[in-house]
């Protein structure tokens, strides 16, 4: 299960709880109502995420009341299609560190959760989601739940924060520590100038130590694993663009000095 959180929301829990004990240590007025209805988004919403860092989905639901009459904490949950939510596949804080009766989830976040719950990349799936309320400790599940049709990026749900390129057909050789690093463009994107030899292999990985993810180009696809075969002696410019699985290449045949 993969949860998404943050150290403010644990400490203000344990707070609670130590607002909450008599001097005895009993733990008291640690209730919640359930929440009772979801407003957003509708029941079966389709999306289409967007590779777009700005891109994002807007939760909200009606409040819980607290047997304190205090401050309640939430999280939405999202389950596989036929779950319960006994073992759902990602819960997200809501905004405020949990404190406010709604949750701004990016398109990218969505996009890890849509993976995580066995959507494959470019593909339409469906999730159920809830949502919890609580005190910090036990979460009281939302009367109501909801279907959320999302259709993948055709990227990668886990995108490298470094790649470098590797491999005989390369100058730099097939040793993984003699990697050469590549230009971070944006998050997820990179680009390279390098001389490829024809005939011999070459690959991406995402580190020069260790066992890193190796990638390849496919057709016209980046996919994980393989390595992909020079098929011409020259100097070529790589550009990788993780959040659409997809790559363009140039063969460099001029070079311009700037003095």
């Amino acid at each position: 299960m993969k949860i998404i959180s943050i150290k403010y929301m644990m400490l203000f829990a344990f707070a609670m709880v130590f607002a909450a004990c008599s001097s005895d240590g009993e733990v008291r007025h640690l209730g919640v109502t359930a929440v009772k209805a979801l407003y957003e988004p509708d029941n079966g919403k389709a999306v289409v995420l967007q590779a777009s860092a700005s891109a994002s989905l807007y939760f909200e639901w009606e409040p819980s009341l607290a047997e304190d009459g205090g401050a309640v904490l939430y999280e939405v949950v999202f389950d596989k299609a036929d779950g319960d939510f006994s073992d759902p596949v990602s819960i997200v804080t809501a905004d405020n560190n949990g404190g406010t009766n709604h949750a701004t989830i990016t398109h990218k976040q969505l996009n890890q959760i849509a993976a995580s719950a066995g959507i494959g990349s470019a593909e339409e799936g469906t999730l159920k989601w809830t949502v919890y309320a609580s005190k910090g400790i036990n979460p009281v599940k939302a009367e109501e739940e909801r279907t959320l049709t999302l259709t993948r990026l055709a990227g990668f749900a886990e995108v490298p924060s470094q790649l470098y390129i590797t491999g005989e057909a390369t100058e730099v050789g097939a040793d993984l520590e003699n990697a050469m690093i590549m230009k971070k463009v944006a998050d997820g994107e990179f680009e390279v100038f390098m001389k490829l030899t024809e005939g011999k292999s070459f690959k991406f990985v995402s580190a020069n130590t260790g066992t890193p993810t190796e990638y390849s180009l496919n057709g016209e696809k980046l996919v994980e694993g393989g390595t992909t075969t020079a098929t011409k002696t020259g100097i070529y410019k790589y550009y990788i663009y993780f959040n659409a699985g997809s790559f363009t290449s140039k063969e460099v045949t001029k070079v311009k000095w700037l003095l």
